[in-house]
């Protein structure tokens, strides 16, 4: 791509958002690309928001994008303040969960099909 469409890209992509929640009637749900830090959502949304350093919020993004520590290490444990965090990233063969950590890339990009949930508890 030419560096002007790359531009362009970029300038839509810094206003989308780290994070997205989602009221529902069980409670809130979070959805992020890959992971947060830690264990407890509001306080990561709270280091996005707040980060001074741009080093500081270098990293937190990097982790919200690229992290893939929790299904790594088989993390089940719950992340406080949302009912469900919802995750792409990396590919799994089936919607996986791990503790309130619900994993839905299913490879799209390889050919595989595309996963839809619907995440207020309707069937």
């Amino acid at each position: 791509k030419s560096p002007q469409i790359q531009s362009l890209y970029a300038d839509v992509f810094r206003y989308l958002p780290i994070m997205i929640e989602v009221e529902v009637a069980e409670g809130k749900v979070g959805i992020i690309h890959a992971d947060i830090y830690g264990d407890d959502w509001d306080d990561f949304a709270s280091r996005l928001e707040e980060a001074e350093k741009p080093k500081d919020l270098r990293d937190l993004m990097e982790h919200a994008l690229w992290n893939r520590d929790r299904i790594r290490y088989k993390d089940d444990s719950i992340v406080k303040g949302v009912r469900n965090m919802y995750v792409g990233h990396t590919p799994v063969k089936e919607v996986t969960t791990l503790g309130s950590t619900v994993y839905v890339d299913t490879g799209l990009v390889f050919g595989n099909e595309v996963t839809i949930l619907q995440i207020n508890g309707g069937d």
